[in-house]
């Protein structure tokens, strides 16, 4: 017995390209939609920082977080608590 072709799968595969498998990439544009642009790291900051911008990104779609990506070694510091809050990847989409 042959299998069904087209179906859910088929569409996704026609409308996103498919084939690369998850988290892989055929071609620029990255997965779901858009082209990837590479973004600087933020060099992190105090938690009032911290506490700032996530004010500011709330209620924004999800490539907005990628703003919270510290570079290695840097992140938000809380100084009374005495930690230190590193993001090395947000995720971009839910």
């Amino acid at each position: 017995q042959t299998p069904c072709s087209g179906g859910r799968g088929e569409f996704y595969k026609n409308k996103y390209g498919g084939g690369a498998g998850r988290g892989g990439n055929k071609g620029g544009a990255a997965r779901g939609g858009g082209s990837y642009q590479s973004r600087p790291a933020s060099t992190g900051g105090s938690y009032a920082d911290l506490q700032r911008l996530l004010q500011g990104i709330d209620g924004r779609q999800y490539p907005a977080y990628h703003s919270l990506e510290t570079v290695t070694g840097k992140g938000w510091f809380h100084s009374n608590m005495g930690f230190t809050l590193m993001f090395g990847r947000t995720q971009s989409d839910p």
